[in-house]
């Protein structure tokens, strides 16, 4: 059996999209907040030795639990790296179901299979479990199977628990804020300190964000600066772990990143608000458009611009034939040849809190989102944002892009759709 991968979690440059789910769910994984006194509400909670390390159970505010590799665990020649959840755990009392991560031979990951924890011994000085897992696609664990004793694809482990629930350890507290030390700009890589600690903390969980907002897969100790990171600034979150749990969140002062001078790509406003995305607003023709922007390049279509800015320009829509063939006479005449949409990748903009980079999950606790719309290879979401809708494109859980539509033809599933088809 092989739980894990040799590959090192990626800055956010990279965000490699085969695993950019598995990111997703890491970045969620680092901004848990546990204590040790949470650690005991659950007989399940606590630190698990594993595979020569150890995994961290920690109660989810929606009750479920995830377990998060602290040391590393190792099968097979693939090791489990620190910050990776390979367990989502649902139960209560001495029994539990749920899933964990397989690894192929060649260290590929797969994950979803279905697992059971059952607490066989709650002996203070011998807190016991047996773990049963089955390769995923095969079903839930065989009952019959044992440590000794594996059934089909089903293999089954005893699992000690590190420190029992009658110990108390203090989680880590921070005494000095992390910092951050190297060249802000595009290309050039930053490091970050753990900063200082009481409770000798045995494993450090880092997060890098970009004007408050967690950078996908950003989630190691250095971090090779974006262009899209030009004129925002940059911060590093570092959780210290020992025994006890996590300690709380220290982050660092921030970093900006300077935005340089680029011909005939000024620097972008970074303005979102109503109707108006950057110079653009909804409703304006296409020459008012094109004057605004007259100090950008332009690459056009016959129904977009792309107004080029620094670090990234924006995209601007006119109705097309396809999107006025779906409205009535009135709407026709009101929109044709006008900007009824505008869009952008620069984590400059933002909507509600939501920046290009956020995850979908995130930006559905700022947003009333409708969809996902499947279009191609990405899903887009749409909300409400008081005289406009908020447009979001999304792959792999990660918001790609964040816009703005006509909030008069986004009305109703059916009109939505036809919106997003006339320009995805």
């Amino acid at each position: 059996m092989m739980f894990s991968s040799r590959s090192s979690l990626l800055a956010a440059r990279a965000r490699p999209r085969s695993i950019a789910s598995f990111v997703a769910v890491l970045v969620g994984a680092l901004t848990l907040s546990a204590t040790a006194a949470h650690a005991a509400a659950s007989p399940i909670a606590g630190t698990w030795n594993l595979g020569g390390g150890q995994v961290v159970v920690q109660q989810q505010s929606d009750g479920s639990f995830d377990g998060v590799v602290v040391t590393p665990v190792s099968f097979g020649g693939c090791s489990h790296p620190v910050a990776q959840v390979i367990w989502r755990i649902s139960g209560s009392g001495l029994s539990y179901t749920g899933t964990h991560v397989w690894f192929r031979a060649n260290c590929v990951m797969e994950p979803g299979g279905k697992s059971t924890w059952k607490i066989i011994d709650t002996d203070p000085m011998q807190y016991t479990l047996i773990f049963c897992t089955a390769h995923p696609g095969s079903g839930p664990p065989d009952p019959s199977a044992r440590p000794s004793h594996p059934v089909g694809s089903t293999l089954c482990y005893s699992l000690t628990r590190k420190l029992s629930p009658s110990q108390t350890l203090s989680p880590p507290t921070s005494t000095a804020a992390p910092m951050i030390s190297g060249t802000a700009k595009a290309g050039k890589t930053l490091s970050c300190s753990t900063g200082a600690w009481t409770g000798s903390p045995t494993a450090f969980f880092y997060q890098w964000q970009r004007d408050g907002t967690p950078i996908a897969g950003a989630t190691d100790r250095t971090y090779k600066v974006q262009t899209s990171d030009e004129g925002l600034t940059l911060t590093c979150t570092v959780k210290a772990f020992n025994g006890g749990g996590f300690g709380s969140p220290s982050t660092s002062k921030g970093v900006s990143v300077p935005v340089p001078f680029v011909a005939r790509c000024p620097r972008a406003t970074g303005r979102l608000s109503g109707r108006t995305l950057g110079l653009v607003k909804l409703g304006m023709t296409r020459a008012q458009a094109r004057r605004e922007y007259v100090h950008s390049s332009n690459r056009g279509t016959r129904f977009k611009d792309f107004f080029c800015l620094t670090p990234i320009g924006v995209r601007v829509g006119y109705a097309s034939p396809t999107l006025l063939d779906t409205l009535g006479s009135a709407e026709r005449k009101l929109l044709q040849g006008r900007v009824v949409w505008a869009s952008t990748s620069n984590a400059l903009y933002v909507v509600h809190g939501v920046r290009p980079g956020a995850t979908i999950a995130a930006a559905g606790k700022h947003l009333r989102l409708a969809g996902p719309f499947h279009i191609g290879l990405n899903y887009w979401y749409l909300a409400p944002d008081s005289d406009s809708t908020a447009v979001l494109k999304v792959r792999h859980g990660i918001v790609e892009e964040i816009g703005i539509g006509d909030k008069q033809i986004t009305q109703g599933h059916k009109a939505q759709l036809a919106f997003l088809k006339s320009f995805s």
